[in-house]
Formats: C-alpha cells, structure tokens, sequence
C-alpha cells in the first residue's frame, strides 16, 4: 500500500508539471516568459517529465513493500507534500496575465541610453565620432574613404552589406523603438532617421522625465535578455500634436519626425508631431 501511494503521487506529480510545461509551450504562451532560443527547452522538459511519469506508474514494484501498512496521518502527509508542490504552479499561472502593467513598468527604470542595455556600446564608445579615414597617396582612395564616410548605415537593399530601410505605403521608415536608441549615439545610422518620417509601435505611457508641460509621452517596448525577470522597458519619448487621450500601457502605432536633439549634454531620439493612432499588440510583443 505504502509503496502503491508513493508510486501514484510521484507519478501525479510528474505528469501535471510535465502537462502544463507542455501547454505552455505548445499554446505559445511559453513566449511571454523566455527568450526564442530558451523555448524548445520547455517542450524538451515538459515531455521528459510526462514521459518520466509514466515509466514511474510501470516501474515494477520492489518486493514485499507494497503489503505493509499505512497509517491516515502518513498520508495526510504526503498529500499535503505533493499540493505543496503542485499548488503554486496553478496559482502563478492563474495569476500571470502574460504582460506587464502600468504599474509594473513605471517601477522599473527606463532604459533610454543604449550603454544601458546588455551588450550594448559603452557610452565613451557609443558618443564618439566614427574615426576619419586616414590619408593615403591614392586619390581614387581618398575620394572611396570621403564617399564612404559620408554613406548612411542602410542603403535601399542592392548590396547584401546592409539592411535594408523598410517603409510603408506612406512613405515612412518602419523601426523599432531600440533602434532610434543605437541611432542616438551612432552618427551613421543616425543619419538613416534624423528628420525622416518614421512609423514605430509601441505601448503609450507618460513621459517620465523632460516633460515640463505634460504634452510629452513615452513609447515603450520591453526588452527581454534570458526571461521575463530581466525584462526592461525601453522609451522613445514622443510629442503628439494632439493629446491621444488613451489609457496607459494601450498599443499604438505613431507616425512623426525624427529628431534627436542634445538633452543633458547627450544626444536622445525623439518622435516630434507624432499621430498617435491605436493598433493590435505585435505577433512578438517583446524586443531582444
């Protein structure tokens, strides 16, 4: 009996992680809470655990233990033991609506300087003019290192060099909200923006700094490194031409200016005259 109940607990308890990894995974909700490249291991490891869970329910009994008796509070134990286990799992997942509040994200520090993501450029690195072509005693070289220098950092997608500027049926430059951060601190893709109409989605939420007025807001995505414990929220501030009177953290598509003026003795994007109209979440709301 003692051996029966200890056999169909573990079994249970197995099964239910390893079905609920799997529905995770597989309804795609898994992508709410890792980055792309650690999703596969939340299928690999919810089937392993099912899969553990029946070799545990036909694993052979060991001889003479299963005929010994068991008394009620021993069981009350192990039950309890396996609802300690189980429990949690179904209340986290109850409770987690898959995205980030308001709240949740004006208590984390936006990120509004490229230095301060990982990976990203120092800022000794990322506020430095690129280095000027040395001269050399070819003219033909010195008029390719002039040409060069001058170029922007995305071409019209003829050379495989570079990415290509994606625009919509208006004309504008479609990008992400990271980018117009890398093009505040380097010159030549900087370049690809400043003054150019640009369409960017996002979540709307006031503007936490720089917004004397209160006419200024803030499009945010959120940048996900490993999980959703390391995600951070990353600002583009914006200034509407008309106050969109919407709710915070509502998904919008804006269309404006690109301007990246000197706030604070640095260089910060920044979307002037912008249309502020809502719009459906992306297929992958977060950034990596």
């Amino acid at each position: 009996m003692t051996s029966i109940l200890n056999r169909l607990i573990s079994a249970g308890i197995l099964m239910i992680w390893g079905s609920v990894l799997c529905a995770i995974y597989f309804s795609g909700r898994v992508a709410s809470y890792l980055h792309p490249t650690f999703q596969p291991f939340t299928a690999v490891c919810g089937c392993a655990l099912v899969l553990l869970a029946v070799l545990v329910l036909l694993a052979p009994s060991s001889g003479g233990a299963g005929h010994g008796t068991i008394s009620s509070g021993s069981v009350v134990k192990q039950i309890l033991g396996a609802l300690l286990l189980v429990v949690p799992l179904f209340v986290a997942l109850a409770n987690s609506t898959g995205e980030f509040g308001a709240t949740t994200v004006m208590n984390r520090n936006y990120v509004e300087d490229v230095a301060q993501l990982p990976g990203g450029p120092p800022q000794s690195a990322a506020s430095s003019p690129p280095d000027a072509a040395l001269p050399t005693n070819d003219p033909s070289a010195d008029a390719a290192n002039s040409a060069n220098s001058s170029a922007p950092a995305v071409n019209d997608g003829e050379s495989g060099d570079q990415p290509e500027v994606v625009k919509n049926n208006k004309g504008e430059i479609k990008a992400e909200v990271i980018d117009f951060l890398y093009a505040a601190q380097l010159p030549d893709m900087r370049s690809t923006f400043e003054d150019k109409q640009v369409e960017v989605i996002g979540q709307l939420m006031p503007a936490k700094e720089n917004n004397p007025k209160g006419d200024r807001y803030d499009l945010v995505r959120m940048f996900m490194t490993c999980c959703a414990a390391d995600v951070q929220p990353i600002a583009l501030p914006i200034h509407p031409g008309e106050k969109p009177g919407l709710p915070e953290m509502t998904w919008v598509r804006i269309s404006g200016k690109a301007t990246f003026p000197v706030i604070g003795g640095q260089r910060r994007p920044l979307i002037e005259n912008a249309k502020v109209e809502k719009t459906d979440p992306p297929e992958d709301t977060y950034l990596y």
